[in-house]
């Protein structure tokens, strides 16, 4: 796809738009470029065309060129796809001579990288910018600004001045149809853009050849568009006309028809030159035209000339199919129309220098061989059509004919000056032919000429003749026979004239204005000359020390100039020379005629006037006009030149001449009508320029400056800071007024009656006045007194706002204490708000009577929670006083405000009352089980009766339950301890078992009367009674180790089915002396006399009876070191929480006990009890001889029980490494034990 890329000047960034099949608008951002991708695009096939404020580029194909891709979905396709055109909206509004937009196409010099990305840089082959002049326009109207195959259309009609002219050439302005100033784009000559951007455009032309044009352009739809312009000179605008846009955006102005919005256009219409501005406002936007000149030319142009076609006017076959230019000069910047034989004609420009240019092509030129006549016609800006010119010219594209291409030039016509010299004849034949020349005359009498030319390998041939000097005026024909090579013979002719007689001098000649005096200001409008001359001659115009001019004589011999200021010699001012004018006319066959000549007196542009001035009126004084100086009429005054004639304006407005007396002053008065229509603003001016009675213009004017505000200023309602009821307080303190009115004016007014100082508005027109403590009305207490404020503004301009402003306020006198106010304590019995209470409280109290009541949380300003009056009596009550909003009053200290007020009475009498506000019952819970912490409770405690104690909110009463036993109204003391009574109905547990029960909180009641239920519940386990330990026999085979070395043994154990060891006959292990034992204790009940032991050949026997789920591993080294284990043995019993000690549990790993000389700290058997639900330490004792010392009971599996006997010279220990051990365990080993920490 072809792509466009856009980058944005400000920052160099680049946007890529791929273009699609068709149409692509692009809307122009000021600071924009824009380039077409070099390898999608030929630049051949482009056209950009300027479309009234837009631009447009056509032929960009659809589809990359050239590329394989592209030949392959064409060839699919079957038909060319459809090339792409892009629509810049906005162009000519947005662009401008310093913001360009360029539009180009990559040279093809920036990098693959550089135009992959679209940066533009400075490389690529500009198509257009805003100042491309365009090369001709189409029949549509709009203008080609590129198009390398461009060829000037056929014109749809000649003749009608409806049709749109048609532009053509290459180099030349493009002068009819051409938009002045180009809306935002070109705005004139100046190049700048019209203010505001509303497409504002001028579309006629700046020359007319009748007094009363239509003016024509386009604005955005609905704009209003003004026309001031200029007819005398003077810059100052003499007729306004005014428009509006249509929905199409064109508006027009026929000056014939159309009726002035202001000042009147001369009867006889537009001047020879007028100036022109063209104003647009659209919503609010104005936009304004570079001042446009619009010059009256009823004069035809002189006749154009026309330079030899293909140097002979003969065009080959070869010249032909090259293309064949045509050109000559005419008058500048206006165009000609070209027509060659039958064909169609064609608009051709003519530039700036008075040259103009064509090239046509095969298709341009007539088919058939022979002679054909080209006629050109000049036209002029102002539509002025001129006489036509001719010329012939021959078609031989077949090169075997002789003929004849020119006879004297182009016009094939003999002059005198031509007959007496040799005349240049050419023409073409067969290559290297002969030709010799003959004229025959008109009675067929043939005179051959001397001399004979040769054709060169083109075919080409000259030569220079003398015509005999007997020759007449008349008709002759010019013969030239060609004679090959092999004495073949062609032979061709041409007619040609001869006339050698001069034109007769210019006649009847006259000078515009019945005089031959040229003034400064004739010249400046133009002064015609005129006369006669013979028909069709060019008359020639000349100015001593100045300019030439052409023109044509009419078929009536008639002829005109008109000689400017710029044609004139250039004099000083007040300067008067004698001139001169030389004339002569050139008949067709351009024989000079006698020059006549005119004297001339010219005069220079007169003395300037001296520049008056004026004194500044009485009334502007202070440099304002307002509303009270816009009633009266005002005095103008000053002095100019005696006799001088006073030209005056007032704020835009013109007023009527006067004249300077010959005391050299002058009076003039402004209406008050034109007073009233000035708007309002600043830097408005009352200007005096002066013309002599000779023309003589002041240089400049003199000025008064002066601003207009007729707008009284308005004030605001003005507003107290403490409102319009003000305390004794807040006037003690003062009062400040404040208010708006209009920026720098003046406040005046009364505070109660009497003046106050002046004062200024602020910025913003913000005014702030304060009225002192001193100045306020003092009334007495419990009375009122009423005050007014009121101010006038008077802006800088001295209006006055139209009426005061003011703001009446109530003062109060002292206030009248209120009588106290008091509030009945306690709110409840205990003045404790529980949750039955608190929210249907009754509150009363005292107050003045009559007081309004309100009850307030915590604080004066705290959230209301119930309003009452006091009565006659003063008493008050306020029922159902909400207090159950937790948020506003959480639990805890709180306070209720009684604020008492008198309607009137801004005083206020307040009392506060402490409460509390309890709402639930804190949760009690057990800290103590008999005693101990330990929720375990022996048998004995059992029998004995379980006391439970714990804590809970001070003051209040518990119901306990536990198991099926319940003690209601168990006191909690202030302190915040309660202890139950004895729970003796708990049943015993089985023996060597634990059984646990719940106990409950039912119910509490605390001090506030609030009762909670479902206040929490916990557990104690209560044990059965305990098992006789019965010491196992030693294992049989058992092995001695000698001494000094360190042998183990595992001792028996017994395991509880809760968990606990205990030597007994539920489960017994024992181990040979001398050697290891470690395994778990079965959670069930393993059979009697099941072992593991160790022997020399460390076997492993299973132990009798235990059941293949309750069985636990042991392992047991043998003598060399090797271990034997007991399969298929596991202990399921669930964790106990800690070894027992005497029945109680005891937990915990970590720490180790010895026996004998380590140092070790002795425990007491109460250590061991005071244990409670602590960590057990692990420890160690010497056993008896195949006794266990300590067992172990895994919390989820099996755990090791070790028995080690010492080696020499050491006591044997028991090593008790299991988590839950009972104190019977202990005092079955008969072995003193020690505690030490475990390092």
């Amino acid at each position: 796809m072809a792509r466009l890329d856009i980058q944005r000047t400000h920052d160099g960034s680049v946007e890529h738009l791929q273009l699609r099949p068709g149409e692509n608008r692009v809307l122009v951002r000021p600071g924009q470029q824009f380039r077409l991708n070099r390898a999608d695009v030929d630049p051949e096939q482009l056209r950009v065309l300027k479309v009234d404020s837009d631009l447009v580029i056509e032929g960009i194909p659809a589809k990359a060129a050239g590329t394989a891709a592209a030949a392959a979905e064409g060839a699919g396709e079957g038909a060319a796809s459809e090339a792409s055109s892009i629509v810049l909206e906005g162009y000519y509004r947005i662009c401008s001579a310093s913001d360009r937009c360029t539009v180009s196409v990559d040279d093809g010099t920036a990098s693959a990288e550089a135009v992959a990305s679209g940066e533009l840089g400075s490389t690529g082959q500009v198509l257009a910018d805003v100042s491309t002049q365009p090369l001709g326009a189409l029949p549509d109207g709009n203008f080609v600004l590129y198009d390398p195959s461009f060829e000037a259309p056929i014109l749809p009609m000649l003749g009608d001045g409806s049709a749109k002219p048609l532009l053509y050439g290459l180099g030349g302005a493009a002068v009819l149809g051409l938009a002045l100033g180009g809306g935002g784009g070109g705005g004139g000559d100046s190049g700048l853009p019209p203010q505001g951007n509303i497409s504002l455009t001028l579309k006629s032309g700046a020359y007319f050849n009748t007094r009363f044009p239509t003016i024509s352009g386009t604005a955005q739809p609905g704009s209003e568009v003004q026309l001031r312009i200029d007819t005398d000179g003077d810059q100052r605008a003499n007729v306004t006309y005014t428009t509006t846009s249509d929905t199409s955006g064109n508006w027009a102005v026929n000056l014939q028809t159309a009726k002035p919005s202001a000042g009147e256009l001369p009867a006889t219409g537009l001047a020879d030159s007028n100036t022109m501005e063209v104003v647009g406002m659209h919503n609010g936007v104005q936009s304004i035209l570079p001042q446009t000149t619009m010059t009256f030319d009823n004069t035809p142009p002189a006749e154009a000339e026309i330079s030899p076609i293909a140097d002979d006017n003969i065009i080959t076959g070869g010249e032909r199919d090259k293309g064949v230019t045509f050109s000559g000069t005419s008058e500048a910047n206006g165009s000609v129309e070209l027509k060659v034989g039958t064909l169609a004609p064609r608009l051709v420009a003519v530039g700036a220098d008075g040259k103009w240019s064509a090239t046509l092509g095969k298709a341009d030129l007539p088919e058939a061989d022979g002679d054909y006549t080209v006629t050109v016609t000049s036209l002029d800006a102002a539509g002025n059509r001129g006489p036509e010119a001719t010329t012939k010219i021959t078609m031989n594209t077949s090169g075997k004919q002789a003929i004849i291409g020119q006879i004297a030039g182009t016009d094939d016509t003999v002059n005198a000056a031509e007959a007496g010299q040799p005349i240049r004849i050419a023409g073409v034949a067969e290559a290297g032919a002969k030709l010799k020349l003959s004229i025959i005359d008109s009675n067929k009498q043939v005179t051959e000429l001397p001399g004979e030319a040769t054709a060169d390998a083109n075919g080409a041939w000259n030569a220079d003749i003398t015509l005999p000097a007997t020759l007449t005026d008349g008709q002759y024909t010019l013969s030239v026979t060609s004679t090959n090579a092999l004495g073949n013979t062609a032979t061709g002719t041409r007619a040609f004239t001869v006339d050698k007689t001069a034109p007769n001098p210019v006649a009847n000649l006259k000078v515009e204005g019945g005089d031959t005096i040229i003034t400064s200001q004739e010249a400046k409008s133009g002064v015609d000359i005129t006369g006669t001359a013979e028909a069709g001659a060019k008359v020639t115009v000349t100015v001593a020390g100045g300019k030439t001019q052409t023109a044509t004589a009419g078929a009536n011999g008639t002829w005109k100039v008109t000689l400017h200021d710029t044609d004139l010699p250039t004099l000083g001012k007040g300067q008067t020379v004698p001139g001169k004018l030389t004339i002569t006319a050139e008949d067709k066959a351009g024989n000079i005629s006698q020059p006549v000549e005119q004297a001339l007196t010219l005069e220079g542009a007169p003395v300037d006037a001296a520049t008056p001035k004026i004194n500044t009126p009485g009334a502007l004084a202070d440099g304002w006009l307002n509303a009270d100086d816009a009633k009266v009429p005002m005095q103008l005054s000053g002095t100019a030149g005696a006799g001088d004639t006073v030209k005056l304006s007032i704020g835009g407005f013109a007023l009527p001449d006067v004249k300077a007396q010959a005391n050299s002053t002058w009076e003039a008065t402004v209406p008050a009508s034109v007073l009233g229509r000035i708007a309002d603003g600043a830097g408005k001016e009352i200007t005096a320029s002066a013309v002599t009675a000779q023309g003589g213009t002041s240089t400049g004017a003199s000025k008064v400056t002066f601003n207009v505000d007729k707008t009284p200023p308005t004030l605001s309602s003005i507003t107290a800071d403490d409102g319009t009821d003000i305390t004794a307080e807040e006037a003690a303190n003062g009062v400040t007024f404040s208010g708006t009115t209009e920026e720098g004016s003046t406040l005046s007014g009364t505070w109660n009656g009497k003046p106050i100082p002046d004062f200024q508005a602020g910025p913003g027109g913000t005014w702030q006045f304060v009225v002192n403590a001193s100045d306020m009305p003092k009334p007495a207490a419990g009375t009122t007194a009423n005050a007014t404020f009121s101010v006038t503004a008077t802006d800088a301009a001295g209006n006055k706002s139209a009426a005061p402003v003011s703001l009446e306020v109530t003062v109060h006198g002292g206030v009248a204490p209120l009588g106290a106010t008091t509030i009945k304590g306690p709110l409840t019995d205990d003045n404790i708000i529980n949750s039955k209470e608190d929210d249907k409280i009754s509150v009363s109290g005292t107050a003045q009577a009559g007081a309004n009541i309100e009850l307030r949380a915590d604080t004066v300003g705290g959230k209301v929670l119930g309003t009452g009056k006091a009565g006659a009596n003063g008493q008050w009550t306020i029922d159902n006083v909400g207090l159950s909003d937790e948020k506003l009053l959480p639990d805890g200290p709180h306070k209720l405000v009684a604020v008492a007020t008198i309607t009137g009475n801004p005083g206020t009498s307040t009392v506060e009352h402490t409460f509390n506000i309890d709402r639930v019952v804190d949760l009690p819970k057990v800290t103590s089980f008999n005693g101990h912490p330990s929720d375990v409770i022996t048998d004995t405690e059992r029998k004995n009766g379980i006391v439970l104690a714990g804590t809970g909110e001070p003051n209040s009463t518990l119901s306990l339950r536990l198991g099926d036993e319940l003690q209601a109204g168990i006191p909690v003391n202030g302190a915040g301890n309660w202890t139950s009574k004895e729970f003796t109905k708990i049943p015993e547990a089985s023996t060597g078992r634990s059984q646990p029960y719940t106990y409950t909180f039912t119910t509490a009641t605390d001090a506030a009367d609030n009762t909670q239920t479902g206040l929490g519940s916990g557990k104690i386990t209560v044990q059965g009674p305990t098992q006789t330990a019965t010491p196992a026999s030693p294992a049989p085979n058992t092995t001695t180790t000698p001494a000094g070395t360190r042998s183990t043994t595992a001792s028996s154990l017994t395991t509880d089915d809760e968990g606990s060891v205990a030597n007994g006959p539920d489960d017994t292990g024992t181990a040979a002396a001398g050697t290891a034992a470690s395994g778990a204790a079965s959670a069930g009940t393993a059979g009697a006399g099941s072992t593991t032991s160790a022997g020399a050949a460390a076997t492993t026997s299973p132990a009798t009876g235990s059941s293949a789920d309750n069985a636990a591993d042991a392992t047991v080294p043998g003598a060399a070191g090797t271990n034997s284990a007991t399969p298929d043995t596991a202990a399921d019993a669930p964790a106990s929480t800690g070894p027992t000690v005497a029945g109680k549990s005891l937990s915990g790993s970590g720490t180790t006990a010895l026996a004998g000389n380590h140092g070790s700290s002795k425990l007491s058997l109460s250590d061991l009890l005071d244990q409670g639900s602590h960590d057990m330490p692990e420890l160690q004792g010497a056993p008896s001889a195949g006794q266990s010392a300590a067992s172990t009971a895994a919390a989820s599996s099996s755990a090791a029980v070790t028995s080690t006997t010492a080696g020499a010279g050491e006591t044997g220990s028991t090593i008790v490494s299991n988590p839950v051990a009972t104190v019977n365990t202990l005092l079955a080993s008969q072995q003193p034990w020690e505690h030490q920490p475990t390092v």
